[in-house]
């Protein structure tokens, strides 16, 4: 459906009007089905018993037995391969492996590439880790001479005060541990507590210090979180092969990855089957921001030179990245709804306007190398969320589909699985439009 670009910005009820408008037209096309069975399984709710899952609240995560589901209902086999561009959390990695399937992931965040990279770790010895679990809260207890730095980030003695110096003690000896994958599982683990243990939490696109906030005490708080961690590891699924490349996935090289990764990946791009994933929402949440007390207590991140890298290299979901006024044009029917919205009455005026044209590329260029990688009997799932500006929707799951069709993927359709809210402002507005919601676009070649 190609609808040609407004000239004058309409109001703001023809707007919303003349969007739907289009949205319904293009639904004739992709067909739309009910699937609310999903939406507890497409946000971070109810997971407290779900192992792996339950590591880390990945506030934009999805559940592992999600994945599960979907590579049965599709028939995977044990030879096929699960790729997912946007890692994040490992969910999509840890799904296929208890449906016995073998995973690849790309991630530009290092925190959550590590994350995944425990989680998939397939050779651990449980009681050497109770054993290194005991001795290292031992060790911390003799409260031994702090000898490594703090970190660089200009809050950290706002965010953990009394507890700072029991929290550099305990990653200390962390540090110090010889064994790489231990290490990490253990280094991980603290990771996975440090806002819980702070005076801030994670709120929108960054950090809010609530004047009510107790953080919880550090040494228990962990002890428990290394006994749940232990817990899951321990529980003997059955390893399957993994890669994860800690990479840019709209510019990922697809003739590198062999070379990079090895047999592995070999035998990955020669099987690649499956894409399910979730990328990045067009929401203005900056990713880099909101997971900085891991990034940088972790020393992922160890200055703000490094931190600008990163934030470059993420994907054009937020307003913390070099525009430079320039509107790409991907997709007439996004450009008609672009064309709808009142930019100049937005906070972010047509900065944010380019940051939704530029996450659009950026996500057709995602969806160019998975056409690639997975070749003409691949299937992708992508689970997204719409958003809205100016009091105009953006139904992003029908664009996403427009680019799969465009790329040679003959079936695609939509699974809502979920209302979506919008801020309180625009809720006056369009509360109740059927076109805010989460989605999981779903498309294969034949």
């Amino acid at each position: 459906m190609v609808i040609t670009r407004q000239q004058a910005i309409p109001t703001p009820s023809s707007a919303v009007r003349k969007a739907n408008e289009l949205y319904t037209e293009l639904e004739k096309t992709f067909p739309v089905v009910d699937a609310s069975f999903y939406k507890d399984l497409v946000c971070p709710k109810n997971w407290k018993d779900h192992p792996y899952d339950r590591w880390f609240k990945l506030k934009e995560g999805y559940s592992s037995f999600m994945i599960e589901h979907l590579l049965k209902e599709f028939k995977a086999k044990p030879a096929d391969w699960v790729l997912d561009p946007f890692l994040g959390s490992g969910s999509t990695l840890v799904g296929a492996r208890n449906a016995g399937v073998k995973g690849a992931g790309f991630e530009v965040n290092p925190f959550l590439a590590r994350l995944s990279k425990v989680k998939m770790h397939g050779d651990y010895d449980v009681h050497a880790l109770e054993a290194l679990v005991r001795s290292l809260f031992g060790a911390v207890a003799e409260r031994r001479p702090i000898e490594i730095g703090m970190p660089a980030l200009t809050i950290t003695e706002k965010l953990f005060r009394e507890q700072l110096d029991m929290l550099l003690r305990i990653k200390q000896d962390i540090l110090s541990e010889p064994d790489p994958h231990v290490r990490d599982f253990l280094a991980l683990g603290l990771g996975c507590i440090l806002e819980r243990c702070s005076y801030a939490r994670k709120d929108g696109n960054g950090l809010k210090y609530p004047p009510a906030k107790k953080p919880l005490p550090l040494v228990p708080t962990l002890e428990k979180q290394y006994a749940l961690m232990i817990e899951d590891v321990g529980k003997g699924i059955p390893a399957t092969d993994h890669v994860i490349f800690n990479t840019d996935s709209r510019k990922v090289k697809v003739k590198d990855l062999a070379k990079d990764g090895g047999d592995l990946a070999s035998d990955f791009l020669d099987h690649a089957r499956f894409s399910i994933f979730s990328p990045p929402y067009a929401n203005c949440f900056d990713y880099t921001e909101v997971y900085k007390i891991e990034l940088w207590m972790l020393d992922f991140i160890k200055d703000y030179a490094q931190l600008k890298t990163l934030r470059e290299s993420s994907v054009s979901s937020h307003l913390n990245k070099q525009y430079e006024n320039s509107f790409p044009s991907t997709l007439p029917d996004l450009d008609y709804v672009v064309d709808l919205i009142p930019w100049e009455d937005t906070w972010g005026k047509n900065k944010m306007k380019a940051m939704v044209l530029h996450y659009f590329e950026d996500l057709k260029a995602v969806f160019t190398r998975l056409r690639e990688i997975l070749g003409d009997d691949g299937m992708v799932v992508c689970i997204v969320g719409n958003s809205a500006y100016g009091n105009v929707p953006i139904a992003t799951d029908l664009f996403l589909a427009e680019y799969l069709r465009e790329l040679g993927f003959g079936k695609v359709m939509i699974r809502a699985a979920r209302v979506l809210g919008t801020s309180s402002q625009q809720q006056k507005v369009l509360r109740g439009n059927p076109y805010l919601r989460e989605s999981l676009v779903i498309a294969s070649s034949r």
